[in-house]
């Protein structure tokens, strides 16, 4: 059998018309007389849509493979387009598919385990995100372990320095500042001044980490600053 006679040969087990056909596919019944007497052939997007329409391969209506060991159907007297015929999946797009799961879980998995080694490690920045207003010390102290304190006493308050041996340096360094803008000399300022600049170059040499100024009143958070990132 050519193509043409096919397609004819299909048509007419499904009891369809040249005009019924054409009709399911948008087109003209002189198309699909054409095809049938070889003169044109359909393209891919017809083919697909003739093997739905004929529930078949697009193989055994190009090649005919199977269209003589296919067995009977019984003939549709409707000429209401059936609904498409389900493709399987190829091996191929299955391991693909297989795959893809695969990499979207362990990612899922690694990326839960970073969140938790970030959230359960009290030095890590990421922490200082959980610091509420109200917070007691204490509360404060479980999340970020322990600070260096410093009282600002113009504004009746305490605040604190989290950031381990970094953040104790810039707490050392706050409370050499509030002294220079106390002292009544020009030799106290200068010795303060030499202090604080040899802490300065200590941090420099320093491993840099976040730094959290917390103030509080009346024991409880009233203002969080991020001073170092």
């Amino acid at each position: 059998m050519t193509l043409g006679q096919r397609i004819a040969f299909h048509r007419k087990k499904k009891s369809l018309t040249q005009q019924q056909l054409g009709e399911q596919l948008n087109i003209s019944a002189q198309a699909i007389s054409k095809w049938e007497n070889d003169q044109t052939e359909p393209d891919v997007t017809a083919l697909i849509r003739l093997s739905e329409i004929f529930e078949i391969s697009i193989n055994e209506i190009v090649k005919g493979e199977s269209a003589t060991v296919t067995a009977p159907r019984t003939a549709s007297k409707s000429v209401t387009a059936k609904p498409a015929a389900k493709h399987s999946l190829s091996s191929k797009d299955i391991a693909q598919i297989a795959l893809v799961l695969v990499i979207t879980a362990v990612l899922a998995v690694a990326t839960v385990l970073v969140l938790q080694s970030i959230l359960l490690d009290p030095t890590s920045d990421f922490n200082y995100n959980r610091i509420e207003f109200g917070m007691t010390p204490q509360e404060v102290e479980d999340i970020l372990g322990a600070p260096q304190q410093y009282q600002n006493k113009t504004v009746r308050s305490t605040y604190y320095y989290y950031g381990g041996a970094y953040g104790r340096k810039l707490a050392k360094i706050s409370k050499i500042n509030q002294k220079m803008n106390q002292a009544e000399s020009l030799e106290e300022i200068a010795a303060l001044a030499e202090k604080r600049a040899e802490l300065e170059t200590e941090l420099e040499n320093m491993e840099e980490s976040p730094v959290l100024k917390i103030f509080f009143k009346n024991d409880e958070v009233i203002e969080v600053e991020l001073i170092k990132d």
